[in-house]
């Protein structure tokens, strides 16, 4: 019988139907299970799942949902349930082993995590600034520090997604800000780095007045590097944005507030 009438008839109720069709996905289950347990990696990991058991979970998860589910789509989706769910244990029990310096298993474990993380963050990353690739490698290096010491209570891969989640979440209000901080800093370099309107303020006395003055008139690299760290960029920012060393930047910022209180004590402000 077609899939999709089997899927139809069973959501009116009809339960030969329902034996029928589950009956496919459980074949569609046992292939699947039977691959990954004949798959070289695997078996050096000393994998051993409960096939009945998981099924079990499966099964009940997709009768709850087989009412919800376009007939269309829901072989499709099954199949992305039997999926996940298989992930989950696998990824389970890899952790255990993992646990036991199993190195095999870990390095399994972190293939499978790594893979997963990498589909949910290009989901959600949107942001053209964002990359995908990045967040999941500071979520990985927070989980191979933190994960042998644990006692998870539902699962590795949520902790692992709430860890992602919250580094993509921390990235986009960093691109957020960057955006506006840019803008700004646009803005002060339109206004300062013109030598007319310098000239027309120069015998402004008020103080804040006075130090934009000095600082336009700081060498090039110095004047970038205040601008930024005026604009709340971090000292890490800042380097990785010029392209400088760390001892570079104190190099321009000691010789920038040298030459700042020059101007300032030359014009009389200090």
């Amino acid at each position: 019988m077609d899939i999709e009438l089997l899927i139809k008839q069973t959501k009116s109720g009809n339960k030969e139907a329902q034996e029928e069709l589950f009956s496919k996905l459980f074949a569609r289950y046992s292939f699947i299970i039977t691959r990954i347990e004949q798959e070289k990696n695997y078996k050096k990991t000393g994998l051993c799942l409960d096939t009945l058991k998981i099924w079990k979970i499966i099964e009940t998860k997709l009768k709850n949902e087989v009412g919800n589910i376009n007939s269309k789509y829901f072989y499709l989706w099954s199949a992305k349930v039997i999926k996940n769910i298989i992930d989950d244990h696998i990824v389970e029990f890899l952790v255990k082993l993992s646990k036991l310096n199993n190195f095999i298993a870990e390095q399994k474990l972190f293939s499978i995590i790594r893979q997963k993380l990498l589909e949910r963050a290009k989901s959600i990353s949107t942001e053209t600034n964002i990359v995908p690739d990045d967040c999941v490698h500071e979520t990985l290096l927070i989980i191979c520090s933190k994960y042998k010491s644990m006692d998870f209570q539902k699962g590795l891969l949520p902790w692992a997604y709430t860890i992602l989640d919250n580094i993509i979440r921390n990235e986009k209000k960093k691109v957020k800000r960057r955006s506006a901080a840019n803008h700004k800093v646009q803005l002060s370099a339109d206004e300062i780095f013109d030598s007319k309107e310098i000239e027309d303020v120069v015998l402004a006395s008020d103080l804040k007045q006075q130090i934009r003055i000095g600082l336009s008139r700081l060498g090039k690299k110095s004047k970038k590097v205040f601008f930024l760290l005026l604009q709340d960029y971090s000292r890490k920012e800042v380097t990785e944005k010029l392209n400088i060393s760390n001892s570079a930047m104190d190099s321009l910022i000691s010789r920038g507030r040298k030459q700042l209180k020059k101007n300032l004590t030359k014009n009389g402000v200090l």
